[in-house]
């Protein structure tokens, strides 16, 4: 079978087929980029996580100020909800202190401007007297919003682990 374009017919439909071909590549591109957007969040997520968790333990109220949105609320171990200047209090007058604090992320959740963790963290508080020295495993749920560009942790849940019934 013969070609029986002119040079210029062959041009324009080389030029069209590469237009086309350049397309393609931007939108799986673009759908790559969407996808890998998700993992960074989700690793950017897990990274304030441990920042967080690091600045409880080391009652480190600037951290804690800097991650907690203006409005953060916490549903606490103790069954009570308070606001962030509530629990900065509590860290600042050292009825929050742990002398370990571990947490481990299993999942995170994205969706737009929304962020879900979830896992379990240990806790071992210091000067509570029932509890002082001894492991207390939680189970804990962040919820993280991109406000102004920054994720800000706009509430938490935490609920002991009751031990094992015999």
């Amino acid at each position: 079978m013969s070609d029986d374009r002119t040079p210029a017919q062959a041009r324009r439909s080389l030029w069209r087929w590469a237009c086309a071909l350049a397309v393609a590549s931007l939108a799986i591109a673009g759908l790559a980029r969407e996808s890998l957007g998700d993992v960074t969040v989700e690793q950017e997520i897990r990274a304030l996580d441990a920042q967080e968790a690091e600045a409880m333990l080391a009652a480190d109220l600037a951290t804690l100020g800097r991650l907690w949105s203006s409005g953060f609320v916490v549903n606490a171990p103790d069954n009570t909800v308070k606001a962030k200047e509530q629990v900065l209090e509590a860290v600042r007058d050292s009825r929050i202190t742990y002398s370990a604090f571990t947490r481990t992320v299993e999942r995170v959740v994205v969706q737009g401007d929304l962020a879900i963790s979830m896992g379990g963290e240990t806790v071992v508080p210091e000067g509570d007297p029932g509890g002082a020295g001894k492991e207390v495993p939680h189970r804990y749920s962040h919820v993280w919003r991109k406000i102004d560009g920054s994720w800000l942790l706009i509430a938490r849940h935490a609920n002991e682990v009751p031990a094992p019934r015999r």
